[in-house]
């Protein structure tokens, strides 16, 4: 079997905002039935759409990570033979990749100087001098490179070296080569 990267929980709203407040979600009434948390690929979407919840509009789709599923994610053929994952835990908020009312804050890009997108291993020059907080006299002068710099849980900030010194240092005063 082809490896599947991230998988569909199809919910209704009134799901979903149950599993926005709680930050888990236990199953619906079928799920709780069966033992397990019916998911699908982004393929079968679709198909269990109509065979399960026709005529509903109320439906969100929630994405997730099969390797944040981890060991608790099985696939299970159903009576037509079909292989459809199966969890057999909760799903949690921190599992979700994407979804449409932004569950989770959406990544934000880390910008420099001039607006431009920054990436992992991106070289970038100082635009001006900058006096090291914590660094005592260490001063990085205007065009000192950074190479190979490192992205941060925070958009303004990037982890490079510095003339072998690990730093953490604001976007907002350097622009990428």
């Amino acid at each position: 079997m082809q490896e599947i990267p991230v998988v569909v929980k199809i919910f209704t709203e009134e799901e979903y905002q149950s599993f926005k407040a709680d930050g888990s979600f236990w199953g619906s009434e079928r799920d709780l039935i069966d033992g397990f948390i019916h998911l699908s690929t982004q393929d079968q979407v679709e198909g269990v759409k109509s065979r399960h919840f026709e005529g509903r509009q109320d439906l969100v789709l929630g994405h997730f990570l099969t390797e944040k599923l981890s060991a608790e994610l099985k696939w299970e053929a159903n009576d037509r033979g079909e292989l459809y994952p199966h969890l057999y835990r909760e799903l949690r908020v921190e599992d979700v990749v994407e979804n449409p009312d932004a569950l989770v804050t959406p990544s934000r890009e880390c910008k420099d100087s001039n607006g431009t997108t920054l990436n992992e291993g991106d070289s970038v020059a100082a635009i001006k001098d900058l006096k090291v907080k914590g660094g005592g006299s260490m001063v990085i002068k205007r065009g000192t490179v950074a190479k190979n710099i490192r992205l941060t849980d925070d958009p303004t900030k990037i982890d490079c070296k510095v003339d072998g010194v690990a730093l953490t240092l604001e976007t907002q005063w350097f622009k990428k080569l």
